[in-house]
């Protein structure tokens, strides 16, 4: 609480709280016309019900209350402090305000502040407040400006009860103290004068597009009724200018009002328009909201001023570092050498097929990528498995399966980040009965399942036997993974399926065979497929004969085992080829059963159950990424297992079973890593070979009589990894599958091992223009292959200095958009175009833009050594 003299009347009309100093404290206002006895000098108006008796009529008050104290005679200002005129507390806490001297009266005006988004009145709620004026015989007293002593002493209790009042009873109104007749400077302050005092918690915390009151930056067009006049333009490019408004309290009235002043943080646009919008939000300290209001003001024509927008590769906040594995080297940028352009987008799983809640199938064979999530903006159709993202997150929860017959093989220019699951698993086969129930009929023998992409297929199973030796009653062979063309691989997996098991017996006769139990039941059988090998061998399909006696357990009921693939081993990268055209290597599938007698019935001699299909080998995926490889969580990993064969528990053999000879399990397949930036993985790589079928069954009520016949396991898989420097085994965190890592599953990237074109992609550069600017042209300097070239699209035109892959190993391209001072996000962007300057080409400025990004592709089939020094965007306005 401060004292002062002020040079302004404070009208109390139109104050309804006020209350006269009459004896009852009614609401007219009655001056006193004596003091009582001889004195001339006394308090003889308030508006709390003072009373010549030196109490208040009123002591119940608001806390935004103005409290105003006339006396009979002009005050001697100086005799007005804190030891003749007290207002505070029982323990001398004084309400936050100011009191002022005017001639005859004394104004106490509360004050208003924001505290930790509320706010803060000068008299606080529910507290109790006491109002004392010194008398005569207290030695220091009020006096008037003759010296006369005030006649009188005060003491009021006054309580805060009253909440917050509205003290005009009307929404605050704002008039705008520029001149509308004068342009505004691009510099220039804009204020506003409302009617009352604001609320000042609605301007705590605010930006441009957040204040209650906004600023914004419109074009102009000419006045219809006067040419030569500017007016705002009703539609067209908008911006908000890019700065607070502050609030402070104006004294100068006759009462305490609020000023909302604005001064730009950047030059305002030459003849351009600033709107002032009033929201609603606006509101006095008492709720009461303003009514919506806007005003126009003109910005004086400072011309079109020169400006640049200059990255000089020092540092990296403007490259979206997400997108890119292009690095900055002393003030240079590099390209990447891995990684591709980026030119389908950021990867989403919204581009593949839904199959539940958090299940996604995306297909190497036929994935359309829209033209509305490329780069360029044309639609790409994948056939070959190549996929080629700017960045490729798979978020936590969400399960993303590759289909398909091509292997993925995913290029993204930045970032990989796993926080879920990849899988390109094998296929497993569903439970099969061997022949037709009840009618027993034959059948053809279950077709194998399918391998996962670049995976070879199941075995099929043999077809239910006639009584005759038959090849077409033998499980088949899986099939061998599909290494690319060029891999040391090629060639070497022609023994890896698991081999398909074979007619039993032999001869296709069943009258042979020894049944048992009831009904009589033969349990005879060979084993069931083989598993597909890999690296391991895939291991043999086998039968467990019964221990009991009986049944009989004689060498004819007992067929012979059914050979695993034959492993190839671990090869390491040869000489000159690219790790992905070597390691990216599909798993076999594993083998067929075969026909057999297993589980038929005695007399029932023609047919034989056919046999169930082979699971699938694990496909093969690759990753070969500009940026870091991650797998996020410990809930993420990337899976190329092999697919299993069907676990059937133990079968109490009735009239109506049927059982088929198992299949065999398919091998894991392969994961490959390529990272320009680095690998780190929290979860866990699964090559894993699948397990082989399995049938169990006994005679009803005959536990010795218990058969079982097993097929064959896959072998693991292997995985894979490059880094710019030798990584160590333990870099690749858990793998799932192998028994131990061959110490070649790691590499260091190969230096001539680039893809033939890579990208660099920034993030949204401003102009730091409101109202779009003229762009141009641009000026591009890097070296190549140690040579300095400028390459330019500024006028006179030249193409052969244009930033084209006509011109060397360097292509520029820009995107105009809406971008706002101080921010690095656009918005309604157009297309990527070639140039700045319109003269040169279709421009930026087709797309009236604010600001713009840009995209650097670099071709290194046309030069080794590239390095950025400077990109250069020119523009007026």
């Amino acid at each position: 609480m401060s004292f002062r003299t002020a040079f302004v009347t404070v009208a109390l009309a139109g104050l309804g709280f006020l209350a006269a100093c009459s004896g009852n404290g009614g609401s007219t206002a009655v001056v006193s016309p004596v003091c009582g006895g001889a004195s001339t000098f006394c308090l003889i108006e308030c508006n709390l019900g003072c009373r010549l008796a030196g109490d208040c009529a009123i002591s119940e008050i608001a806390q935004n209350q103005v409290l105003q104290l006339s006396f009979s005679q002009t005050i001697d200002p100086s005799t007005v402090n804190a030891s003749t005129l007290s207002l505070s507390t029982a323990n001398g806490e004084s309400p936050s305000g100011e009191f002022t001297v005017q001639g005859s009266t004394i104004v106490f005006q509360p004050t208003a502040s924001s505290a930790g988004g509320s706010t803060v009145f000068g008299f606080r709620p529910n507290e109790t407040y006491l109002l004392s004026i010194a008398g005569p015989g207290a030695g220091d007293t009020i006096r008037s400006d003759s010296g006369d002593p005030v006649s009188t002493p005060v003491f009021c209790q006054l309580n805060v009860s009253r909440g917050l009042i509205d003290l005009d009873q009307r929404a605050p109104t704002a008039e705008l103290l520029n001149d509308p007749e004068v342009r505004l400077g691009q510099m220039g302050e804009i204020e506003l004068l409302f009617s009352e005092l604001l609320d000042p918690s609605v301007f705590v915390g605010i930006t441009p597009s957040s204040s209650p009151i906004t600023f914004q930056i419109r074009a102009t067009v000419p006045d219809l009724a006067d040419p030569t006049e500017l007016v705002c333009a009703s539609s067209g490019a908008t911006g908000l200018i890019n700065a607070i408004p502050t609030l402070s309290i104006d004294t100068t009235g006759q009462q305490p009002r609020s000023v909302v002043s604005l001064v730009p943080g950047d030059p305002l646009p030459g003849a351009s328009c600033v709107r002032v919008t009033i929201s609603s939000r606006v509101r006095d300290i008492a709720g009461t909201p303003a009514a919506p209001e806007s005003f126009d003001l003109i910005v004086e024509d400072g011309g079109a001023a020169p400006f640049t927008v200059t990255e000089s590769f020092g540092v990296d906040t403007f490259l979206e570092s997400t997108q890119t594995g292009a690095q900055l080297v002393a003030g240079d940028l590099i390209p990447a050498d891995i990684g591709g352009t980026g030119r389908m987008g950021a990867f989403t799983v919204a581009l593949a097929n839904q199959v539940s809640a958090n299940e996604f199938e995306l297909d190497t064979d036929n994935t359309i990528i829209p033209a509305g999530r490329t780069l360029f903006g044309n639609e790409i159709v994948v056939t070959d498995g190549v996929f080629e993202f700017s960045e490729f997150v798979v978020e936590e929860g969400e399960i993303l399966r590759f289909v398909g017959d091509a292997p993925p093989t995913i290029l993204v220019s930045g970032r990989v980040d796993i926080r879920g699951q990849v899988v390109v698993d094998g296929s497993s086969p569903v439970l099969f009965t061997g022949r037709s129930v009840p009618a027993l009929a034959a059948r053809a023998g279950q077709p194998g399942a399918s391998g996962g992409p670049g995976g070879g297929a199941g075995g099929k199973g043999g077809d239910s036997g006639n009584g005759t030796d038959n090849d077409l009653f033998d499980g088949s062979d899986g099939e061998p993974g599909r290494p690319p063309m060029t891999s040391g691989y090629s060639g070497l997996l022609a023994n890896t399926p698991g081999r398909g098991a074979e007619l039993f017996p032999s001869d296709g006769v069943a009258a042979a065979m020894f049944y048992q139990g009831i009904p009589l039941t033969s349990l005879a059988s060979n084993g069931g497929g083989g598993g597909g090998a890999f690296v391991e061998n895939g291991t043999v399909g086998f039968r467990v004969a019964p221990t009991g006696s009986p049944p009989a357990n004689r060498p004819i009921d007992q067929g012979a085992n059914t050979n695993g693939g034959a492993p190839v081993g671990f090869q390491p990268l040869p000489m000159g080829l690219r790790s992905i055209e070597h390691f990216l290597v599909g798993g076999s599938g594993g083998g067929g059963g075969g026909s057999g007698i297993f589980g038929t019935e005695s007399g029932d001699t023609a047919a034989l159950n056919a046999g169930a299909g082979g699971a699938g080998g694990g496909g093969a995926i690759g990753f070969r990424a500009g940026g870091t490889i991650s797998l996020s969580t410990l809930a993420s990993g990337v899976s190329a297992r092999g697919g299993s064969g069907v676990l059937r528990g133990i079968q109490l053999l009735t009239a109506a079973e049927v059982l088929s000879n198992p299949g065999g399990a398919g091998s894991g397949g392969s994961i490959v890593f390529q990272s320009g930036q680095g690998f780190n993985s929290l979860g866990a790589l699964d090559v894993s070979g699948g397990t082989g079928g399995e049938i169990s069954t006994r005679l009803f009520f005959d536990a010795a009589s218990t058969t079982r016949v097993v097929a064959g396991n896959g072998s693991p898989g292997l995985v894979y990894l490059e880094l710019p420097t030798m990584p160590a085994l333990s870099d690749l965190g858990t793998v799932v599958g192998p028994s131990m890592l061959p110490a070649g599953s790691v590499g260091a990237l190969d230096p001539t091992d680039r893809d033939p074109m890579t990208s660099v992609l920034s993030r949204f550069r401003p102009s730091g223009r409101i109202i779009p600017p003229s762009f141009t042209h641009y000026r591009l300097t890097a070296r190549v292959n140690g040579m300095t070239r400028v390459f330019t699209d500024e006028s006179p035109v030249d193409p052969s200095s244009f930033a084209t892959f006509a011109n060397g190993p360097i292509e520029v391209m820009f995107q105009g958009a809406t971008v706002s001072p101080g921010t690095s996000t656009g918005e309604d962007a157009g297309p990527f175009r070639s140039f700045v300057n319109p003269e040169a080409g279709p421009s930026i400025n087709a797309d009236v833009p604010t600001g713009f990004r840009f995209l650097i592709l670099f071709d290194r089939t046309m030069g080794d050594d590239i390095a950025i020094e400077e990109l250069v965007v020119f523009g007026d306005g």
